[in-house]
């Protein structure tokens, strides 16, 4: 409870600060992030289309008024305790409703009603704890599951069309044309659990939670948890986003053609390569370039200047991928290699056709 407690305190700044800086700091946090887990520069990501904006500063507008106008709570919109006498709760209900232009009839049942419930202070705490529309709107409800029944609508409502913008979000008239769809399968079904995990948390939440008075107030659990799921899902959009997006699958028919191209080329290489050291003169030719080159390599590497220059770019991490791998393919090829010159051998042997 001390959490709670504390955020309901301060929510108001806390609220104010998040949502002027968050749209600032999160893509900060998000690069920083990406590039201390890698030294590879990646590619700039696609700007977001003019439609994405759009969406967004609408998404952001609704949600900071939700935050700075959150809804009309009879104790924290007034700022009275929990305790405070029947009295003093009638002038408020009163001043609230003579304050509509047209009285109706139904509207003064229903206040009637909320004050007979607030006699109670049963009813009190299941007020801070499931908000003013439940208690003030259900007529047939008389137990705590009744209203708990009767605020689910409302809260599930907020999650879904948080959901629906998320998929407009990944569509590619909004999303763009390259990234949507592969946005869309990384991330929309992590963010769908999200919501749900979400919704599930605020229920259990709002029912499990044990809302007790102390120094004569308590926790406003309704308002407490609405701030904090308009901040959650005040960024959620750009966190969806702003997340790395994997790279495009190649087309798994070129990629064969392509290593069927280059098993033809290592082939025809090692033959050619075979064939050369038979011959007195190239095999000379041959292992006075590969020393050459070998040297030159050497050099090169040895370098200060050159190793400091690969370190800044990141190349020394391509280069051990491109060592392992070549080191692979020299064990794998070997054998196959092997194999050609047994056969070369054989071909040699008198009879042997």
């Amino acid at each position: 409870m001390t959490l709670l407690t504390t955020l309901a305190a301060y929510q108001t700044p806390l609220s104010l600060i998040l949502a002027l800086a968050g749209p600032t700091i999160v893509p900060r946090l998000l690069s920083l992030r990406a590039s201390t887990r890698s030294g590879i520069q990646k590619p700039p990501r696609q700007a977001l289309t003019s439609l994405t904006k759009a969406i967004l500063a609408l998404h952001t507008v609704y949600l900071i008024s939700q935050l700075v106008f959150p809804p009309y709570d009879l104790f924290t919109s007034n700022r009275l305790p929990i305790l405070t006498p029947n009295d003093i709760l009638r002038q408020y209900v009163s001043r609230n409703h003579l304050s509509s232009p047209i009285a109706r009839q139904d509207e003064l049942d229903f206040q009637v009603l909320l004050l007979q419930r607030l006699q109670s202070l049963d009813y009190r705490l299941l007020y801070a704890r499931l908000g003013h529309e439940s208690l003030s709107s259900c007529v047939w409800c008389t137990s705590p599951t009744d209203f708990l029944i009767t605020a689910l609508p409302g809260l599930g409502k907020v999650y879904v069309l948080e959901l629906i913008l998320l998929g407009v979000l990944s569509t590619t008239l909004v999303g763009g044309v390259e990234q949507a769809s592969r946005r869309s399968n990384r991330w929309r079904s992590s963010f769908a659990w999200v919501l749900l995990g979400m919704i599930l948390g605020e229920v259990g939440v709002r029912w499990f939670w044990d809302v007790r008075v102390v120094d004569g107030d308590c926790l406003h659990l309704s308002t407490t948890l609405h701030t904090l799921r308009s901040l959650i899902l005040l960024f959620l959009p750009l966190f969806f986003l702003l997340l790395p997006i994997p790279s495009a699958k190649p087309d798994p028919s070129a990629l064969f053609s392509s290593l069927n191209n280059t098993t033809s080329t290592l082939r025809l290489t090692s033959l050619t390569r075979t064939a050369a050291l038979r011959s007195s003169a190239l095999r000379s030719v041959l292992l006075r370039k590969g020393e050459m080159d070998a040297r030159d390599d050497k050099s090169r590497r040895d370098d200060p200047a050159v190793q400091m220059r690969i370190k800044n770019l990141g190349l020394h991490v391509v280069e051990e991928i491109r060592q392992r791998g070549a080191r692979w393919i020299r064990e794998a090829w070997s054998g196959m290699i092997r194999i050609e010159r047994g056969v070369a051998d054989q071909s040699d042997i008198p009879g042997f056709s």
